[in-house]
């Protein structure tokens, strides 16, 4: 967790990061953050008390500038410091972990200005502890930290309410996750190694996939698509 964010622009023929002009940028207690598909806004979770949501402009060099009212509440949380943590961006709306409450805050996005505003029924019921969050196609899916297993949940497309997918929660020992863009696969990291499960493409539900793809615990997953001529 931090107070500041570092950024750098990246060297499209290298690969090698600089600085940009005036990084690091200050923030509030932070420990996750996200960048908006469009590119123009960064949110992060914020855990200075009672806990909220840190909103920035992105200019075209990169440089962050606070957007106005930021950091943004979180209303009707359970506890007086809903800890968020984990938090994405679906291009429409960002939801963050309330790990203290064991709730899922919602914000619509305004695309102009990126100031986010309450979805109506925010904060959603979610397990124990939610943590790391992931989405894909109108599905989120959050790991719970007190047992380990995933809830999931459906988006809807118009006001970004939550609703629990039928059999959720699923899967058990579970620490982080990540979304295969596709919509068809989810990974995990469990303490025992990397998994995989399969999305159900008109309900959502999870079905562990055949083997597990390593025997190596993990504590964050990412992954990276690359064009088609680098993946030959």
């Amino acid at each position: 967790m931090c107070r500041w964010f570092g950024a750098f622009s990246i060297d499209s023929v290298t690969g090698v990061p600089t600085a940009i002009p005036g990084s690091l940028f200050a923030s509030g207690l932070n420990y996750q953050l996200v960048v908006d598909p469009s590119g123009k806004f960064l949110y992060a979770s914020d855990d200075d008390p009672p806990g909220g949501i840190l909103a920035f402009t992105i200019d075209s060099t990169g440089v962050l500038a606070p957007v106005s009212r930021s950091p943004f509440a979180i209303p009707g949380q359970t506890a007086a410091n809903s800890e968020p943590f984990g938090i994405v961006d679906s291009g429409s709306f960002v939801y963050a972990a309330l790990t203290a409450a064991n709730q899922i805050a919602a914000f619509s996005i305004d695309s102009v200005t990126g100031a986010l505003t309450p979805v109506p029924g925010s904060p959603f019921s979610a397990g124990d502890q939610p943590t790391t969050l992931t989405s894909t196609n109108n599905l989120l899916y959050a790991a719970n930290w007190t047992n380990g297993s995933i809830s999931g949940y459906s988006i809807s497309p118009s006001s970004g309410a939550l609703t629990a997918i039928p059999g959720s929660p699923f899967g058990s020992n579970i620490t982080t996750l990540a979304a295969d863009p596709s919509g068809k696969y989810l990974y995990v990291g469990t303490s025992l190694g990397t998994l995989d499960f399969d999305i159900n493409s008109a309900t959502g539900a999870l079905t562990p996939g055949v083997v597990g793809i390593s025997n190596d615990g993990s504590l964050w997953l990412t992954i990276v698509q690359l064009p088609t001529s680098a993946a030959q």
